[in-house]
C-alpha cells in the first residue's frame, strides 16, 4: 500500500498524472496513467473486461464551513466476479481513503490558512487540494493478479506529489510475497538486482536512490537491504506481475529526483525463469 515503506517516496519517467481534472470533472478511470520513458521492453497495457468502482471521503475544514479535502480511489472489479481477488482490491481502496481520511488532519489547518490568505477567503477550496488514486489492473493467470495503482496527492507545496503502490495478489485474496515468485530469495534476488543495477545505470551515474545510490562506475555492488529485506512482492520496488512478466513502477523520490521522474523496468517471464522464479503463477 502507498504507506508501505517501499512507496513511502513519490512517476515514472517523464509521466504527468493529470489526476485532477479527471477527478473534478468525474470521469477519472482505472486506466494505465503512462508507462514513463525508460521502459526497457515496454510496460503492458492493462487488462481487458474490468469495470470501475470508486471509494471516497470527505474531510471537513474547519474555519471554511462546507469546504472539504476531498479523498478518492478509482478500482477495478472484475477479476472474479465478486470473489476474493476483487474484494481484497475494494478493500485496498477502503483502507486508501480510510488512512488518508485519518492523516489529513494534521495539516488542513496550514491548506486552509494558506488558501485564505491567497484567495482572500474560503471559495474554491475543496478543489486545491485533494488526493486520489487510480488502478490499472492486469491479469496474470488463474492463480494471480496484479493492480498497479497511481496516486497524486496535493499538499499545497510546488507541485502535487506523485507516485505508484503495487497490489498483486493471489486467487485466493492473498497478497504475494516475495517467496511466491522466487522460493530461494537468497538464489534469486542477487541475479535481479544485477539486472535492475545494468539496467538503470545506463545513462545515469548512479543506481535509483531506492537502491541506496549505489555508483555505475564500479561492478554490481552487494544486494541492497531495501531488497534483501521486502518480504511482499510489492517492496520490490513498486513490483507488479503481468501476463509477460514483472514490472516495476520507481517514483521520482525512488529514481534521481523529481525533475527527471523514477523509472519503468520490465521483466520477461523467461528473464523470471533464468533467475529462479517458480513458473507456476503463471499457470492456467
Amino acid at each position: 500500500m502507498r504507506f508501505s515503506a517501499s512507496a513511502a517516496a513519490t512517476a515514472a519517467a517523464a509521466v504527468s498524472i493529470a489526476l485532477s481534472a479527471a477527478f473534478w470533472g468525474g470521469a477519472a478511470s482505472a486506466q494505465s496513467m503512462g508507462d514513463g520513458g525508460a521502459s526497457m521492453l515496454g510496460s503492458p497495457g492493462r487488462s481487458a473486461g474490468f469495470r470501475d468502482a470508486s471509494a471516497s471521503g470527505r474531510v471537513p475544514y474547519r474555519r471554511c464551513r462546507g469546504e472539504f479535502y476531498p479523498v478518492r480511489v478509482v478500482y477495478p472489479q472484475g477479476f472474479d466476479g465478486g470473489g476474493p481477488v476483487d474484494r481484497a482490491v475494494r478493500a485496498w481502496a477502503e483502507a486508501y481513503v480510510a488512512e488518508a481520511r485519518a492523516t489529513a488532519p494534521e495539516n488542513m489547518d496550514a491548506y486552509e490558512e494558506s488558501h485564505r490568505e491567497n484567495q482572500g477567503g474560503c471559495g474554491g477550496l475543496s478543489e486545491r487540494y485533494y488526493d486520489v488514486a487510480t488502478g490499472s489492473p492486469h491479469r496474470v493467470s488463474s492463480r494471480a493478479a496484479s493492480v498497479l495503482f497511481s496516486y497524486e496527492t496535493d499538499f499545497g507545496g510546488i507541485h502535487p506529489a506523485m507516485g505508484f503502490v503495487a497490489l498483486n495478489l493471489a486467487s485466493d485474496g492473498r497478497e504475494l510475497a516475495v517467496r511466491d515468485l522466487f522460493p530461494d530469495p537468497a538464489g534469486s534476488l542477487p541475479l535481479l538486482w544485477a539486472r535492475i543495477f545494468r539496467d538503470t545505470c545506463r545513462g545515469h551515474d548512479t543506481a535509483p536512490s531506492l537502491y541506496g545510490s549505489p555508483s555505475c562506475s564500479r561492478g554490481v555492488p552487494p544486494l541492497p537491504e531495501v531488497l534483501s529485506k521486502a518480504v511482499k512482492l510489492e517492496g520490490l520496488g513498486n513490483a507488479y506481475l503481468t501476463g509477460r512478466g514483472l514490472s516495476m513502477s520507481l517514483n521520482p523520490y525512488d529514481g534521481w529526483s523529481f525533475a527527471e521522474g523514477g523509472a519503468q523496468l520490465d521483466f520477461s517471464r523467461n528473464d523470471l525463469a533464468a533467475m529462479g522464479a517458480a513458473p507456476g503463477l503463471w499457470g492456467r
